[in-house]
């Protein structure tokens, strides 16, 4: 090589490192916290919450033949006539009711202080100006300068997970089809109460209920801190809920031909007379879920290091599956009840009364109830 070759690539060389001088002088003026070479800290959180409801409820009422009579005969009564009364009733219900309720509350809180390396205070032109002391501030690139060149590392991850399905279904039949309501009332110079009190009745209730309540929380904190050589933390918080539940209530009630017949006579008499007939069908049925899952950690971790190697971990996994299933059915049935009262008076004065009733009832009820609390607590 010439010696003209061999000048120009020396001022080459040289621009070059003018130029990198200047270029460090500039970007090593300021913070070097970038580098970060010995510190590092990562916190993740996950949270996944899934919530499926379904209710349906289903209500059915038929009255086919209902029929009210009523008949009042009075004549040449006495005193201020007298009383007489006719109370008839055909009454066909059904109550169905679904119901879903959940309330779902995750919550995640992490903290979380590392360390950080030293920053280099010097600048580059300095640096560049005495570039022999390269080997010994290296500790700018993180492997020198105490405890904070080197590793210092601190990591949190916390998970929580909730899935929840409620179904509820709810069916309510009533069927009344030829119920008939007759009554006579007849005083001949008679004075006195005559009363008919008469009822026809089909009640067919239905519940079906789901109620959820999860809560999951978690705190982690940590402090890492490392002094000449590698320090870590790492905590770890999993948290997963399923809750699947569903409950069916179905209740039937039928009362097809129930007849009430009264009839009240006072001829030249005084005195009370008195029937109260009743046909009554009911069915009710109930099925209910209910859940409560609460979860809980606490990890609190300080991790320090001198002149050597540090360590610390942590980790907490709660799960919990809940599966409830209820079932409740409630039949009733009254086919041909007849009821029929007959009081009659002539020339006496007196009280007579009927009372008379048929009650068919089915009732029907199936819960599940699930109470589930853990918690973890970490130092």
């Amino acid at each position: 090589m010439s010696r003209t070759s061999s000048r120009a690539l020396a001022t080459s060389v040289m621009g070059l490192a003018i130029s990198a001088c200047i270029t460090g002088t500039a970007l090593a003026g300021g913070d070097h916290s970038t580098y970060k070479p010995g510190s590092a800290g990562n916190q993740t959180a996950t949270q996944d919450n899934r919530t499926t409801q379904d209710a349906t409820s289903t209500a059915t009422a038929r009255q086919l033949f209902p029929a009210n009579l009523g008949a009042n005969f009075s004549f040449l009564s006495l005193g201020s006539g007298g009383d007489q009364s006719n109370e008839q009733s055909n009454n066909n219900l059904a109550f169905s009711w679904a119901g879903n309720y959940n309330a779902t509350q995750q919550s995640a809180e992490q903290h979380q202080k590392v360390t950080p390396p030293k920053k280099h205070d010097k600048k580059k032109g300095d640096y560049c100006k005495k570039h022999d002391d390269y080997g010994k501030h290296h500790d700018h690139y993180g492997s020198q300068d105490g405890g904070h060149h080197g590793r210092t590392s601190g990591q949190q991850e916390a998970e929580q997970s909730n899935a929840t399905e409620q179904t509820a279904t709810s069916s309510a039949t009533a069927n009344q089809v030829a119920p008939v309501n007759a009554a006579a009332n007849v005083a001949i110079l008679s004075s006195g109460d005559q009363s008919n009190e008469q009822s026809n009745n089909n009640v067919a209730a239905s519940e079906a209920s789901n109620e959820n309540e999860t809560t999951q929380t978690v705190d982690q904190q940590q402090a890492v801190a490392g002094s000449g050589g590698s320090s870590s933390g790492q905590q770890e918080a999993e948290q997963s809920n399923a809750t699947e539940q569903t409950a069916t209530s179905s209740a039937t009630a039928n009362q097809v031909a129930p007849v009430n017949a009264a009839a009240n006579v006072a001829i030249l008499s005084s005195g009370d007379q008195s029937n109260e007939q009743s046909n009554n069908n009911v069915a009710a049925s109930e099925a209910s879920n209910e859940n409560g899952t609460t979860q809980t950690v606490d990890q609190q971790q300080a991790v320090a290091g001198s002149g050597g190697s540090s360590s610390g971990e942590q980790e907490a996994e709660q799960s919990n599956a809940t599966e409830q299933t209820a079932t409740s059915s409630a039949t009733a049935n009254q086919v041909a009840p007849v009821n029929a009262a007959a009081n009659v008076a002539i020339l006496s004065s007196g009280d007579q009364s009927n009372k008379q009733s048929n009650n068919n009832v089915a009732v029907s009820s199936a819960t599940n109830s699930n109470s589930t609390d853990q918690s973890i607590s970490q130092n």
